[in-house]
Order: structure tokens, then C-alpha cells, then sequence
């Protein structure tokens, strides 16, 4: 069964939530295991839930026994529906079944998107019944000790990307990121939260990266011209992580595909693990 959980039964319970979200056969995305996240950053932002029209957090019980608990959040003018955390020592396919009956009956219009370790086959198995497909299926990667990061000099010409020159992100963007939430028009909207570069070869705009602007700085893509290029990729990271130690940031995260992967490896990134993602799309996204 499924309740909210109200802030007075929040020191209760909490513990056995951060437990849990450690365990990656028990928990979803994001994740809370990848040596960066504390303890203190889990409970402080759980505990956020309880000031924010759109967001609750859930607990599931079995038996009367307290066995897990889903931390979502709603976008209402995107429709899109997620969540913050969430893990079940047992009964993971009930949880999600309840949880996702809670979600269809409240946001019937919204697009849900739900994200798992890959360890996670109970949730990952139980989905596709519900309608869900594979949205997302790609390597969490995490360069740590970043502040000890020295970028060599570029061998060829990476710019930083402003207002005054934002159209030569957005045409490589725009080809290969308009199927995700952050695309071009949005980051466009929002572009003094992110660091952006753009790698230009021969005069033409080749590749370029898109990073968010926080202590767990992200980057959110990197976008090529042509194929896949691991030395443009090498490059753009390089600028990436050095933008990211001036700007204060702590760790950079990336979440690479396979072809990407040794690239991103080689740059100094180690590997959190497997990230799934899946999603059913509503009638009015579509």
C-alpha cells in the first residue's frame, strides 16, 4: 500500500530509505551510490519534498511492514512525470503497479519517465507491461577529484558558446538533442545555467558539448556533425572539465553510449554502472 509520507514520520523512516537506495537490485534513478552523493545530501533533499507543490514522497508497505517508498516529482505545463529516488526491499513490481495506478488517476496527460540500474530486473521486467519501452540505455560515468584536473591545451579551435554565437551549438544540437527535454529552445531559454562549447574544424562547427552549471556539474550531450569522433569528444571534455573546476563545481558526470564509452574512460571518467531508462509517452506528446 501506498501513503504519503507526512514530515513528522520523516526521521522515522529516512534511515531505511537511504539503506535502500544504496542497493542497486533495490533502487532507481538517480542514484545514490556513486561516491559523490552523501547521506546528508539524500536527506536534504527528500526532505525538500515537503515545500513543493509538485512533488510527494510515498511509502509502500507490505503487511503492515514499511518496505519502500517513491520520491516523484510533476512538470505540469511539460506534462512530464519522474522521479527523485525511489527503492523497495520487496515487492518492487507491486510498489510500481500501485505507483503507477496513483500516477494514471492523477496526471492522466503527463509522459512518465522512470529510471533503474540495470541490476534492477524486477522493475525493468515488469514495465514493459505497462506500457513502457526503452527510452534510454547508456553508461553513468563520473570524473571525480575534479579540482585536480588540468586541461591540455586544445589542438584545435574550441569556443565557448555566449548569446553572440549560440547558433553554432544550436545547428549541432538541433540535429541530434531535439528528442530530449533540455533541446536547443530550452537551453537557449536558460543559458546562463550551462556551459556550452562548440569544436570548430576547417571553419566548420564539428562537434560540440552541453554541461550544466552545478556542484555535480552534468554533461548533458555531446553532438557531432558526422559520426561519432573520439578525439573532437576528447577535446570537448577536456574544455568541459576545466570550465567546470573554474566554475566551482566538485564532480562531472555523463551519462555516455557504448561507442562513447572508452573515450570517456580515457578522459579519466570511471564507471557508476549500467543506467536504464524507460518511459511511456502520453496521446498529447505524441
Amino acid at each position: 500500500m501506498l501513503t504519503v509520507l507526512s514530515e513528522a514520520d520523516f526521521d522515522r523512516y529516512i534511515d531505511r530509505m537511504h539503506e535502500l537506495a544504496l542497493i542497486p537490485e533495490c533502487t532507481g534513478y538517480p542514484v545514490w551510490y556513486d561516491g559523490y552523493k552523501t547521506k546528508e545530501m539524500f536527506i536534504e533533499r527528500t526532505r525538500k519534498a515537503f515545500a513543493r507543490e509538485n512533488e510527494e514522497v510515498l511509502l509502500f508497505t507490505l503487511d503492515g511492514e514499511f518496505c519502500g517508498w517513491v520520491q516523484y516529482y510533476e512538470l505540469p505545463e511539460d506534462r512530464y512525470f519522474g522521479t527523485v529516488s525511489m527503492g523497495a526491499s520487496r515487492g518492487m513490481e507491486r510498489m510500481l503497479s500501485e505507483f503507477l495506478d496513483f500516477a494514471e488517476a492523477r496526471f492522466p496527460d503527463d509522459s512518465i519517465y522512470l529510471g533503474f540500474p540495470a541490476e534492477n530486473r524486477e522493475a525493468l521486467d515488469f514495465l514493459p507491461s505497462r506500457g513502457f519501452r526503452l527510452g534510454e540505455s547508456t553508461w553513468n560515468m563520473l570524473l571525480r577529484d575534479l579540482p585536480r584536473v588540468e586541461p591540455d591545451p586544445p589542438a584545435e579551435t574550441v569556443m565557448r558558446i555566449g548569446r553572440e554565437n549560440y547558433d553554432l551549438f544550436r545547428v549541432l544540437h538541433a540535429k541530434n538533442g531535439e528528442t530530449m527535454y533540455w533541446n536547443a529552445d530550452r537551453i537557449e531559454k536558460t543559458l546562463d545555467d550551462w556551459i556550452l562549447f562548440v569544436l570548430v574544424r576547417d571553419g566548420m562547427p564539428k562537434a560540440a558539448a552541453c554541461c550544466s552549471r552545478d556542484d555535480y556539474a552534468e554533461i548533458f550531450s555531446l553532438d557531432f556533425a558526422g559520426d561519432f569522433d573520439p578525439d573532437a569528444a576528447a577535446e570537448l571534455l577536456r574544455a568541459c572539465a576545466a570550465a567546470a573546476k573554474e566554475d566551482g563545481s566538485a564532480v562531472l558526470g555523463y551519462f555516455c553510449e557504448d561507442e562513447e564509452k572508452q573515450a570517456v574512460e580515457d578522459a579519466g571518467f570511471s564507471c557508476v554502472g549500467r543506467y536504464v531508462m524507460m518511459e511511456r509517452i502520453s496521446a498529447q506528446a505524441e
